[in-house]
């Protein structure tokens, strides 16, 4: 998940494993797959969301889905960009017990981020984890 902009090239502002970076978009799509869904912006809020993005660059990964813990997830770097510009993208969250139940659905128990993620101590309950595949629903609905 990330945000799509063009200047001389075409990049990609995206939260990994190496933190928030601008990625050319040749070098992303070496990854695998992807999709790209357009929402229906004006100039001014591409430029805004494009603006806040940039300005994110350099931050670490958060690994723990914690939206206390500094940097971001994927997901939620876009979610933050578009809110930060005035734009609700979507307002379906999970829990962490939802994350649990579909990592223990998925067979994905024993991973990194399971250890960082279960040593924060919080509301298992809140629903405050922007998933990938709420931003996407919401923006094949438009």
């Amino acid at each position: 998940v990330g945000i799509v902009y063009v200047t001389d090239k075409t990049y990609i502002i995206e939260a990994g494993k190496d933190g928030v970076k601008q990625t050319l978009l040749k070098d992303f799509e070496k990854k695998g797959i992807y999709h790209v869904y357009r929402y229906p912006l004006t100039v001014k809020d591409k430029n805004k969301i494009i603006k806040i993005g940039l300005s994110q660059l350099g931050k670490p990964y958060n690994l723990t889905l914690n939206l206390k813990s500094q940097g971001f997830y994927c997901s939620q770097l876009v979610d933050f960009c578009f809110r930060k510009a005035g734009i609700m993208l979507t307002d379906e969250y999970l829990s962490l017990k939802d994350i649990e139940s579909l990592a223990e659905k998925n067979k994905i128990s024993s991973s990194i981020f399971w250890k960082y993620y279960k040593k924060e101590e919080r509301n298992r309950d809140e629903k405050n984890i922007v998933s990938p595949g709420a931003i996407v629903r919401r923006l094949m609905k438009l």
